[in-house]
């Protein structure tokens, strides 16, 4: 197994301490950014964030700051409370080091103005877990420990072994999951710290870390929805190392799991996960049997969508699109095509997948189409057409009607864009981007794609 980046031993403070006296600590962690060489060289990303809410930027770090100043201007609590979680997970995804410690302390700051505990808790996990992603595991375990109520408490753990699984920390990483009180969520950290292992090239290690997390889904009794999940997600990562039967024989122990849920609407989400998985490994026909067997429409055509991305997966594209085609809500069935369309164009049939991306109804789905075609022909060396398709994707993306879904779609075109060395071009569209995100007055619906648009900047900024 890899060894660890650093023992947690030495970063666990005093499990009484409250959360918010982490701030100053959170505060010093910051490293020195120089904003300006000239006139600024000692000044941090903090003081730039102050500045950024004085005057609007296009760097990852100004679009940020705004996302958090919107979220604070947010009336719902529970709204504020995932916006917070959204943001911090695309900042530990594509923020940089400075940039990250800064806007995650910020977060973290506005964390009290959120009255209702469960809420506070739910985005104080969220930070735990993207401050373990980005190197601050002793900080986000002090949180984690902070945490008052058991189920986001676990939640909070569960983030940060996911988070040091991430950033290839696996020792560590185990050392949390272990201390999950949860079994369910115990079960499922465990599974997913095997998978990373076992693509790391560990198979051994991963075997033995599943087998105990298959023990520990087997051996819960009184709470039957975590039961299955648990099974599933033991069986999802046996399939992913290419152990079908394995996986199989697990997933019939989690239909029978399942079988004992009384409610109608609980049954339908777990019996669509469930055919999601069977599909993986390769029994398309009883994973279909399930997928029918659903009464409930939404959950139906997530099922079959599922379906459909594994048979893409699997590149047996005919029966993928036949499968796609049949699912009765529009939108599911655009994002269904959407992701074989890209499936088909990693497999270098470029036309078939920009045939498959035109046909899609839904613009938002087919500029998605239509970028990931993009990015396929750019890493097989085909620079021929990809930015012709890349602007037919902007001028779809500008047909989007809702201001939040144009904004986003913009912003994953730029960072296509800058993956494929056009930085110039995707700063002009990120810009696009932001002048719409700026001008949702409705402060929810602005957070989200300010952060996408963060998140694109971000990847500009590295490409440049």
């Amino acid at each position: 197994m890899p060894k660890s980046q650093g023992r947690l031993s030495g970063l666990i403070f005093a499990s009484t301490v409250a959360w918010f006296a982490l701030i100053p600590l959170l505060q010093s962690s910051i490293p020195a950014r120089a904003a300006d060489e000239t006139t600024q060289e000692h000044a941090g990303p903090s003081l730039e964030i102050e500045k950024c809410l004085a005057m609007q930027s296009m760097s990852a770090l100004c679009l940020w700051a705004e996302a958090l100043q919107a979220i604070q201007g947010i009336e719902r609590e529970s709204t504020r409370s995932l916006a917070l979680g959204y943001v911090a997970r695309t900042v530990a995804r594509n923020g940089q080091p400075g940039d990250a410690s800064a806007i995650l302390t910020r977060a973290l700051e506005i964390t009290p103005v959120i009255e209702d505990d469960a809420y506070r808790a739910r985005a104080l996990a969220s930070i735990a877990g993207a401050m373990a992603e980005t190197g601050q595991s002793g900080i986000a375990l002090e949180i984690a420990r902070g945490i008052e109520r058991e189920i986001f408490r676990t939640r909070a753990l569960a983030n940060i072994a996911a988070g040091l699984t991430k950033d290839g920390q696996f020792e560590d990483a185990l050392e949390i999951a272990r201390k999950i009180e949860g079994d369910s969520s115990r079960a499922r950290a465990l599974a997913n710290i095997a998978g990373a292992i076992a693509k790391d090239g560990d198979s051994g290690d991963a075997n033995v870390i599943l087998t105990e997390a298959l023990q520990i889904a087997r051996g819960i009794e009184d709470e039957i929805i975590p039961a299955a999940l648990a099974l599933v997600n033991v069986a999802g990562v046996l399939a992913k190392t290419g152990q079908s039967a394995e996986a199989s024989v697990i997933l019939e122990e989690a239909r029978a799991t399942a079988r004992k849920i009384e409610d109608e609407a609980d049954s339908a989400g777990i019996r669509a996960t469930i055919a999601h998985a069977i599909a993986d490994t390769g029994q398309i026909g009883d994973a279909l049997e399930i997928a029918r067997g659903i009464e409930d429409e939404s959950h139906q055509a997530r099922a079959t969508a599922g379906i459909a991305g594994a048979l893409a997966d699997a590149g047996q594209f005919g029966d993928a699109l036949e499968i796609a085609q049949g699912i009765e809500r529009e939108s599911i069935r655009a994002r269904a095509l959407a992701s074989i369309a890209g499936a088909i164009s990693k497999d270098g049939n470029f036309g078939k997948a920009q045939e498959i991306a035109q046909g899609i109804e839904d613009n938002s789905s087919r500029a998605r189409a239509l970028t990931n075609i993009a990015r396929a022909m750019a890493e097989t060396g085909d620079y021929g057409e990809w930015s012709v398709i890349l602007i037919d994707a902007a001028e779809i993306a500008q047909g989007i009607e809702d201001d939040s879904s144009r904004a986003r779609a913009l912003a994953d075109i730029a960072r296509a864009m800058a993956e494929t060395g056009d930085s110039g071009e995707a700063s002009v569209m990120l810009i696009d981007a932001a002048e719409i995100a700026r001008g949702i007055e409705v402060e929810r619906y602005r957070a989200r794609p300010l952060a996408d648009i963060a998140g694109a900047a971000a990847d500009v900024e590295r490409a440049e």
